[in-house]
């Protein structure tokens, strides 16, 4: 279980995250939507550890990653993760990518088991025959590939992915996805992608989450999304909320946080439910 607690974080005097709290059972599919500056990359960040979080704790598998006087760096917190703009080392070849991030993530394996797991997962994403190019040698397509390829070799537990596949063509997106779903059901990692397209959201995710303004203000099942379910039908039922894959429940009529930005009026208000995260122990 990955579980956010009260999570908050500033750039500057601008608060990008407000309290926010999840719980997120391990092995699902957890899509992140939200308007440009909600703070769903900046939510991503502070998991992965490449921000420092100002306020509340961050947990996997019951092992404190941030807060409570202890932060673990990236490097430890076996975390991978896809940016949207890739973030690819201009002066490492593709193997020298993988190289990297390998470093310390099989054990005390040695240099031959090393070097087969590399090219085993330079077969899986298509790139066994540039292995010796740059970045700058690679098209966009395979610059993709390879920052996915480079998220995998860390033997990640958790897979985080920024808007990942924003800008390719819809064949190609297809096909990265299906290479992450499989790797991702093949190994039981926790997903979880920013997106802002729908359908994406409906089609790859357990289920949605929304941010606004920094606040986590809704959850819902994607499925239920997807048909155009009123609220009450989604995460917010007392059996949803007890389920053992569930990690969020409603809270009482007129309780609970209400997004900044939302009036009453307004569609969206009436479709989504707001929420709050289930306290251990109970529902």
């Amino acid at each position: 279980m990955l579980i956010l607690r009260d999570v908050e974080k500033r750039i500057g005097t601008h608060q990008v995250l407000r309290s926010v709290s999840a719980r997120v059972p391990a092995g699902s599919r957890l899509a992140l939507v939200g308007l440009s500056g909600a703070g769903k990359t900046t939510l991503l960040r502070v998991i992965a550890g490449l921000e420092r979080l100002d306020g509340g704790e961050i947990l996997w598998r019951d092992k404190v990653l941030a807060g409570a006087g202890r932060w673990v760096p990236p490097w430890q917190r076996r975390i991978g993760m896809v940016f949207q703009d890739l973030a690819l080392w201009p002066h490492l070849t593709v193997r020298q990518h993988l190289e990297f991030v390998q470093t310390g993530s099989i054990g005390r394996k040695g240099k031959k088991e090393r070097r087969e797991a590399i090219d085993e997962l330079l077969v899986q994403v298509g790139l066994e025959a540039l292995a010796h190019r740059y970045p700058a040698q690679l098209s966009g397509g395979q610059q993709q590939r390879l920052a996915m390829a480079r998220a995998f070799a860390g033997k990640p537990e958790i897979l985080l992915l920024d808007e990942a596949f924003a800008h390719l063509d819809p064949s190609l997106e297809v096909q990265l996805w299906q290479l992450v779903l499989k790797r991702q059901r093949e190994r039981g990692w926790t997903l979880l992608f920013v997106t802002h397209d729908t359908q994406q959201a409906t089609q790859y995710a357990d289920r949605i989450v929304e941010l606004r303004d920094g606040v986590l203000v809704a959850c819902e099942p994607a499925a239920q999304r997807d048909n155009g379910q009123q609220a009450r039908t989604g995460c917010g039922t007392a059996e949803y909320a007890r389920s053992a894959s569930a990690g969020y429940s409603l809270p009482e009529k007129g309780v609970g946080p209400e997004p900044p930005s939302v009036g009453k009026g307004s569609p969206t208000y009436a479709r989504l439910p707001f929420w709050r995260p289930v306290e251990d122990g109970g529902s």
